[in-house]
C-alpha cells in the first residue's frame, strides 16, 4: 500500500499527481459552463416588448373609443366656452393631431406605437378637461352665491307666511346643484376630470334656472337666461331662453 508520505518523498510522482488533479479540475469547470448553443433565459428576454404588445392589443380598442369620445366632448366645450379658457383651442388641436398620428400608426401595423400615442392623446385631453373644470367651478359658485342671496331676500319678504312654491323649488335646485358640485369634485379627486364635466354641466343648468326663476320680474329672468346662453347650450339646452312649464300653477 502506497502511503501519502510516499508522494511527498518522490518529487516526480508528486508532480504527476498535481498535474492529474488540475486536469480533472479543468474538466469539472468546463462541465459547469453553459453550452454556447444554449440560450440564456435572462438575455433572451432582455429588452423585449412582448408584454407591452400583449397589453396594447387588449386595451387599444377601448382606449381609442375613449379618446374619440374625449375629442367630441372637448370639441363641444371649445366651441361653446373656449373663449373663457386660455389656449383651449390650441391644446385641443394638439390632442386631435396626436390622435390622428395614432390612427395612422395603427393602420400601418405599428400597434405599440399607436397605443402609446393614444395614451398621450388621452393625457392631453385630461389636461384640457381640467382647465374647463376650473372655469365651471368658479362660474357655478358665483351663480349659486347670487341665487342664495336672492332666495334670502325672497324668504324675508315672505316671513310669517307659508313659503311660496318658487321659494321651495329654489331651495331644492340649490341643494341638488351643490350635490352635483360635490360629485364633480369627487371625480376630480379620483383623477377623472372627464367625468366631472357632466356634473358641472348639471350644476350650472340648475343654478341658472334657480337664479332666473327666483326673480320677481320676468325681464330680469330673461336677461339671466340670455347671459348664460353659452353655458346652457353646452349642456344641451336649446332653444333659449328656458321657460317654465306654463301648465304648472305658480
Amino acid at each position: 500500500m502506497i502511503s501519502y508520505n510516499h508522494f511527498l518523498r518522490n518529487p516526480t510522482t508528486t508532480s504527476l499527481f498535481l498535474a492529474f488533479t488540475l486536469l480533472l479540475s479543468g474538466f469539472g469547470l468546463q462541465a459547469q459552463t453553459p453550452d454556447a448553443d444554449r440560450s440564456d433565459p435572462v438575455r433572451e428576454f432582455e429588452g423585449s416588448d412582448y408584454l407591452d404588445r400583449q397589453i396594447a392589443s387588449r386595451k387599444i380598442h377601448n382606449l381609442r373609443l375613449l379618446v374619440e369620445r374625449d375629442l367630441v366632448r372637448l370639441g363641444r366645450l371649445v366651441q361653446n366656452l373656449g373663449g373663457e379658457v386660455e389656449g383651449a383651442d390650441a391644446k385641443y388641436k394638439e390632442a386631435a393631431a396626436v390622435f390622428r398620428k395614432a390612427i395612422d400608426a395603427y393602420y400601418s401595423g405599428e400597434l405599440l406605437q399607436s397605443y402609446h400615442l393614444l395614451r398621450d392623446a388621452r393625457s392631453k385631453s385630461f389636461e384640457i378637461y381640467k382647465s374647463f373644470n376650473e372655469t365651471y367651478n368658479k362660474k357655478v359658485a358665483d351663480i349659486l352665491s347670487r341665487t342664495t342671496s336672492a332666495l334670502v331676500d325672497r324668504e324675508l319678504a315672505e316671513a310669517g307666511q307659508a313659503k311660496s312654491k318658487v321659494v321651495q323649488e329654489t331651495r331644492h335646485r340649490i341643494i341638488v346643484a351643490r350635490r352635483q358640485l360635490d360629485l364633480a369634485r369627487r371625480s376630480i379627486a379620483s383623477e377623472r376630470p372627464d367625468a366631472a364635466i357632466a356634473h358641472y354641466r348639471n350644476a350650472t343648468v340648475l343654478a341658472v334656472i334657480a337664479l332666473a326663476e327666483i326673480q320677481t320680474e320676468k325681464q330680469k329672468a330673461d336677461e339671466i337666461y340670455s347671459s348664460y346662453k353659452k353655458e346652457l347650450k353646452d349642456a344641451g339646452y336649446d332653444p333659449y331662453p328656458l321657460k317654465p312649464d306654463e301648465g304648472v300653477s305658480q
